[in-house]
């Protein structure tokens, strides 16, 4: 067993066995374990598992109804102006002009939030993506992106997002694709947990469905295996015991979900919201951030639970 971005296998060791978020999924992740590179900071599951099984998983499950990642058609509008969307769309046009954009590549884009705002920016933006998903597929077509695993198209790109997705994949052989598709003095535009076993992150409540660790150091160390330039990374997001308080209360509401299972609880919530006045709904969410200490958007903080980078593609 090698480090996948240093190549040394004198520095991995043994961290912890892996833990489901839902039951069901010991199907699709099996008997995994955790092993991490003392070196590069970056952990990874082993033995991977199948890759015809993950895709499945991502393509028909994922999504389900009544699990936590379920998205209703009518709450498109407001994770579109959500304050993490807005968020995202400052950090970006503090390192790039977005108006010198001519073409978006969404990688793992989920339903396309900021490349569609990006393109509501600049209207000249052509956007692309590459995604699974058959829920957000249709979403995507609406939006105006060309899915690449239907399309096959050759594209070059001068910005590349990819915001929590690699943590899915089952290896960091991703990077070569992205430095080939992007144009010269392009941007990477990246975002992922921040998983550092050696500190807090050891306790948390589950690890699936992610098989790939990131920390800050091993975003460092994955600039220099491929040349890219670090333009910014930061931590980012709210603490680290927030999160767990959240996912513990996430395991006990979805760990025994099954397919076909319809939470009427879940949609219910999801169409008062949809039907409560804004006003009324901005003073709610004030009110739960205040009372329960969260920030999702705080930057450069050592707890934080997510690290985000810019990378810069010099070719």
């Amino acid at each position: 067993m090698i480090c996948p971005i240093c190549n040394n296998a004198d520095s991995i060791k043994f961290i912890d066995n892996y833990k489901l978020h839902i039951e069901y999924d010991k199907e699709f992740f099996k008997n995994l374990k955790i092993y991490s590179c003392s070196s590069c900071d970056f952990s990874f599951c082993h033995p991977m598992p199948d890759r015809k099984l993950i895709d499945n998983f991502y393509s028909n499950i994922y999504r389900s109804s009544g699990r936590p990642h379920q998205i209703f058609d009518f709450s498109l509008n407001e994770l579109l102006y959500s304050g993490r969307n807005k968020n995202y769309i400052q950090y970006l046009t503090t390192f790039l002009n977005i108006n010198k954009l001519e073409t978006v590549f969404d990688f793992g884009s989920g339903t396309g939030d900021l490349g569609f705002l990006l393109s509501k920016l600049n209207k000249k933006i052509n956007l692309y993506c590459e995604e699974s998903d058959n829920f957000s597929k249709k979403i995507l077509t609406s939006r105006g992106y060309t899915n690449l695993i239907d399309s096959k198209e050759k594209i070059s790109t001068d910005l590349i997002i990819s915001l929590h997705t690699l943590e899915h994949l089952s290896d960091i052989t991703v990077f070569e694709k992205l430095k080939d598709i992007a144009k010269p003095e392009s941007y990477i535009f990246l975002e992922v947990p921040n998983c550092e076993f050696d500190g807090k992150f050891i306790d948390r409540p589950y690890d699936s469905p992610h098989l790939l660790f990131f920390t800050k150091k091993s975003f460092e160390r994955i600039a220099q295996k491929y040349g890219f330039e670090v333009i910014d990374i930061a931590l980012n997001g709210m603490s680290v015991n927030d999160l767990f308080f959240d996912m513990r209360e996430s395991k006990k509401r979805f760990y025994k979900w099954r397919p076909n299972q319809f939470s009427l609880k879940l949609y219910l919530k999801e169409l008062i919201r949809f039907f409560t006045p804004n006003f009324i709904m901005k003073v709610y969410k004030s009110y739960n951030a205040k009372a329960s200490n969260l920030n999702d958007y705080r930057l450069n903080v050592n707890d934080a639970w997510c690290v985000r980078a810019i990378f810069k593609v010099h070719k």
